[in-house]
């Protein structure tokens, strides 16, 4: 009887991680094993309509006690894991006897998307994606983990069978083409900038992609009259057009991003495209400087790199060339498959076991405000412990770093503050940081609600008070804010 293997991800969408596990699904040899994706959010119809053409079950549990119970009854269970509320709601319930993998989808090495010690050691084995995290602390200080074996790679890999035999389109100007989410939990906050009044005739900058910066590119675009330059395409799919016809494939990614194998990254340097990245995160580990892209150190080397590859055709060419080879040689789905092959026949031979989620020291009694606070390690958690446990001044030190974090720890669907807002609606601490972050965003009115729900929640402080005060002041509730304000000093210590 073939071994019943049920996939846990977060959302089948058409992001990264759910096409390498396509990809994967898709190389596998059949026999030896069976699989079932549950999607824990919606499933996009056109990824679960390709998952089902290779034969594998895509549903979406109707609750964690259903998930749980479908765990049970399967031989192994993998989980595509990045931080998510969804995905902890999971792993940190009461797991049945099971085999659990864990197949790391992010980085790991900058919050919210980080690996904690607890997290490695709640699997039988984690499998990080790409080699860029293999090389971190958190994974090589995990020294019990990696002599019993419970720690390995596996590279995910793009089909590019396709994109390697892409030819180049002529066409006229000079053409720089970005593809992936377009957030900037992800992308480089000041994107346009970097794009803007370079010294390159008939420039021309391609977007493709969906995601919540969209709106605000718009407006830019709009508002500095660049609309004959840049062109918001959405989602597009297949890319090869797209691919084909640009010189240059520029990815600046947002420092502190979550970004790992970065599938898109492979199919540009399939179809032959020198890439320009900054110089830090996986993307500068997966470009090799001077070989198959440039490297660029920041805003203004990226610029320089980009003119530098207009005056000089032939040097881009040969980059193209080489990033091609690379991607030939390296970024295998079949291999990958292979791997993975191997991995779980050694899982198998295992017995079911059980385990439970380590927390961290009980912070705090609003399970949310927990889960987010266990997602993070080191520093990154500090702040919001601080926030619930420390004295006024340093509450008020805490909440100021809270308010200013980056977006990613911000987002509202990338494991961020929001997200877990978003998945705990009655959570007090998670209101109140929620507010923090939506007025130092700029978003007074939405700041108003979060913080009102806070109070009512049961965080009826002074300062508290006082920030309801400045972001009712923010949005012109001046009456709010005066009354606001006189509960402030009616309840400061």
């Amino acid at each position: 009887m073939r071994a019943q293997v049920l996939h846990v991800i977060q959302q089948l969408s058409r992001g990264g991680a759910s096409q390498g596990l396509l990809h994967l699904l898709a190389n596998l040899e059949p026999g030896s094993t069976q699989h079932r994706v549950a999607s824990l959010l919606p499933p996009v119809a056109n990824r679960a309509a390709q998952l089902r053409q290779h034969g594998v079950e895509v549903y979406q549990p109707r609750d964690t006690a259903a998930l749980l119970e479908d765990a049970a009854g399967c031989d192994l269970v993998q989980v595509s894991f990045w931080n998510s509320p969804e995905l902890y709601r999971f792993l940190r319930s009461a797991l049945p006897p099971m085999r659990l993998l864990l197949w790391v989808m992010v980085a790991g090495d900058t919050a919210p998307h980080m690996l904690p010690g607890r997290l490695l050691e709640l699997a039988d084995l984690s499998l990080l994606c790409c080699p860029y995290s293999w090389q971190l602390p958190c994974v090589q200080n995990q020294r019990e983990l990696l002599e019993a074996g419970r720690l390995g790679l596996l590279q995910l890999s793009a089909e590019l069978a396709s994109w390697l035999q892409l030819e180049p389109v002529p066409h006229p100007g000079f053409r720089v083409g970005y593809a992936g989410s377009v957030d900037f939990a992800k992308l480089h906050p000041d994107y346009l900038a970097l794009h803007q009044d370079l010294a390159i005739p008939g420039l021309s900058v391609t977007i493709c992609g969906d995601g919540r910066a969209v709106p605000t590119l718009a407006r830019q675009i709009a508002a500095r009259g660049l609309a004959d330059r840049f062109r918001l395409r959405g989602f597009v799919d297949p890319l090869a057009d797209c691919l084909a016809s640009w010189d240059v494939f520029g990815y600046p990614l947002a420092e502190g991003g979550y970004a790992s194998a970065e599938l898109v990254l492979q199919q540009a340097m399939a179809a032959g495209l020198p890439a320009v990245v900054l110089a830090h995160g996986s993307a500068a580990r997966i470009v090799q400087h001077g070989q198959t892209g440039l490297v660029a150190q920041d805003a203004r080397a990226y610029r320089q790199a980009l003119e530098y590859l207009y005056r000089q055709p032939e040097e881009r060419r040969r980059l193209g060339a080489q990033a091609r080879w690379h991607a030939r040689q390296n970024f295998d789905p079949a291999r990958m498959a292979r791997d993975c092959a191997g991995y779980y026949q050694r899982l198998l031979q295992q017995p079911k076991r059980s385990r439970h989620w380590k927390s961290t020291q009980e912070v705090s009694r609003n399970p949310g405000a927990q889960a987010f606070i266990d997602s993070l390690t080191g520093a990154a958690c500090a702040p919001f412990i601080a926030s619930l446990e420390g004295s006024r001044s340093e509450q008020l030190a805490a909440e100021a770093q809270i308010a200013a974090v980056v977006p990613v720890v911000a987002s509202a669907d990338a494991g961020g503050i929001l997200h877990y807002r978003r998945a705990y609606p009655e959570d007090a601490p998670l209101a109140l940081w929620a507010g923090l972050v939506l007025l130092h965003q700029g978003r007074p009115a939405l700041a108003v609600a979060e913080l009102r729900r806070a109070i009512a929640a049961g965080l009826d402080q002074s300062r508290v008070w006082g920030y309801l005060s400045r972001a009712a002041l923010a949005c012109g509730a001046r009456e709010l804010a005066t009354s606001a304000q006189a509960r402030a000093l009616r309840e400061q210590p």
